[in-house]
């Protein structure tokens, strides 16, 4: 299996070193950026298997960087609009998850230190499994569509 590529977008730099280091020691391959527009960037660059993005950024709300990653801005379309996404933020108000899930965030997390990474550590094991079901089902059903070699029956109809 290849090594998982995990973007982290956050302006706090202990939160960001704080889930890189994390992530690193779990054999994930990290790339962060510490605002919308790294994140663009690293969106094209990178490609990630999962993205941890915070709402209150600099230059923009992690609310509209979700909603160009889900594809919504055709201007964004070049990003891979299928990733899964984990809102990381302060804000716990019920309005704020309401706001992310609309935008396509997969699931929204309040900041707690103590709790933080274990929680974060256990989706991206999740996100992972289901990526590998994804891949298995594919290789079966690639593999029913040749015919069989012994009947010549051609299955893929």
């Amino acid at each position: 299996m290849t090594q998982q590529t995990v973007l982290v977008v956050d302006d706090e730099p202990h939160i960001l070193s704080f889930l890189e280091d994390n992530l690193r020691a779990d054999d994930f391959t990290v790339h962060t950026a510490s605002s919308i527009a790294q994140a663009r960037s690293r969106l094209n660059a990178v490609r990630p298997s999962l993205v941890v993005l915070d709402i209150s950024l600099p230059d923009a709300t992690g609310f509209e960087l979700c909603r160009e990653i889900r594809g919504h801005d055709p201007v964004t379309a070049r990003f891979d609009v299928d990733v899964p996404i984990i809102m990381l933020t302060a804000r716990g108000e019920d309005v704020d998850r309401v706001r992310g899930f609309e935008r396509g965030a997969d699931d929204y997390v309040v900041k707690q230190m103590p709790s933080l990474f274990p929680y974060v550590s256990s989706r991206l094991d999740q996100v992972f499994l289901d990526i590998n079901d994804v891949l298995a089902h594919g290789d079966i059903l690639r593999r029913l569509s040749y015919p069989n070699s012994l009947s010549g029956i051609d299955r893929s109809r």
